[in-house]
C-alpha cells in the first residue's frame, strides 16, 4: 500500500507543502520517493528514525518546476519506521515509511 502523509506547521507554513509519495511501503534496502514542486527551488531529502533523529541528509540540489523520484537506499538501516522530509526553499512535506 501507499500511505501518504503531509507536511504540518512549523517554521516553513506558508499554507503550501509538498506532497511526498514513497513506494514500496513497507520497503527492505530502498525506497523510490516521488513528489512535484511548483516553483524552481533547492530541495533537501532528510531521513530520520521514529524518535526524531536526524540519521541522514542528502545534499541539497536545485530542481525545476514539475515531477521528480529519487532512489533512497537503506539497506543499512534496521527495521523500523522512518520519516523521511523533503524540504524546499518554502515548504516542505513527510511521508512515514516501514523498514522490514
Amino acid at each position: 500500500y501507499t500511505l501518504i502523509i503531509s507536511g504540518g506547521i512549523d517554521e516553513k507554513d506558508n499554507g503550501q507543502r509538498i506532497d511526498i509519495v514513497a513506494t514500496p511501503n513497507p520497503l527492505y534496502d530502498e525506497a523510490k520517493i516521488s513528489y512535484s514542486l511548483e516553483t524552481r527551488t533547492t530541495v533537501t531529502v532528510s531521513i530520520f528514525n521514529a524518535g526524531g533523529q536526524l540519521i541522514r541528509q542528502m545534499p541539497p540540489v536545485f530542481q525545476d518546476i514539475g515531477f521528480h523520484e529519487k532512489i533512497i537506499e537503506m539497506q543499512e538501516f534496521s527495521a523500523g519506521i522512518y520519516l523521511i522530509r523533503v524540504d524546499s526553499e518554502r515548504d516542505f512535506g513527510i511521508t512515514r515509511v516501514m523498514k522490514n
